[in-house]
């Protein structure tokens, strides 16, 4: 095992100090070649908190690092992501897992940083869940979990009513694409009746293309 550093031990604070004088192996000055033949890459040269792009021997050795033959293991977050927008900050590791601590950041979650960190791991290293009342998070990991509960399988003796009604407003005659998918992914998601409110002009096309939505004038196409 090898380890090399991008940039001086003596400048390391906190737990980076502590982790350092655990150590007892060589400490490596980090470099395109320090990588080259590795089977397993751990890319820990930056965290969640980068908000500056990558330039210079750090973006040297992000690029070999994406160049290497190895398995990349990133530690919180590709070296190169932004944690609070998934931005690549100039360059970025393009991870094959990532594992990050208490919970993800929203730059394992939005593109392009999604695409860089693979399959995501989150591990517990022992905060304590009171701290999301200090920390106050204002984005949440849209899951099943969150909603499905409101989306119950249909029982064989329900009625399409029991799984809501649709509806959807078309615009002009030139102007129906938008509310034909609307319909067709209200039906895929579930609902027991769509109908789509049409003006007069736009009825036969959306009648046309629309074969198991009901289509209907719309109200204030009737006052036009």
């Amino acid at each position: 095992m090898r380890l090399l550093l991008a940039g001086d031990v003596g400048r390391l604070k906190g737990d980076a100090v502590l982790a350092a004088r655990r150590w007892s192996g060589p400490v490596e000055t980090a470099g395109p070649a320090g990588v080259a033949g590795a089977g397993l890459i751990i890319d820990a040269l930056f965290g969640a908190g980068l908000d500056r792009p990558v330039e210079g021997a750090a973006r040297a050795m992000i690029e070999a690092i994406n160049a290497a033959p190895a398995k990349i293991y990133a530690v919180d977050l590709p070296s190169g992501i932004n944690g609070t927008s998934g931005a690549i900050q100039g360059a970025a590791v393009h991870a094959s897992e990532t594992i990050t601590f208490f919970r993800r950041k929203v730059g394992h979650l939005l593109l392009p940083g999604r695409l860089h960190c693979g399959n995501v791991h989150v591990a517990d290293i022992g905060i304590a869940e009171d701290v999301l009342g200090r920390v106050k998070p204002k984005a949440f990991h849209n899951i099943p979990e969150l909603w499905e509960k409101s989306c119950p399988i249909p029982g064989v003796d329900a009625h399409k009513y029991d799984r809501g009604h649709a509806v959807v407003v078309s615009g002009g005659i030139s102007s129906t694409g938008a509310a034909r998918l609307v319909a067709r992914g209200a039906l895929r998601a579930g609902a027991g009746l769509v109908t789509i409110a049409s003006p007069r002009s736009a009825l036969a096309v959306n009648a046309a293309a629309s074969l198991a939505v009901n289509g209907s004038p719309s109200r204030w196409s009737r006052r036009a």
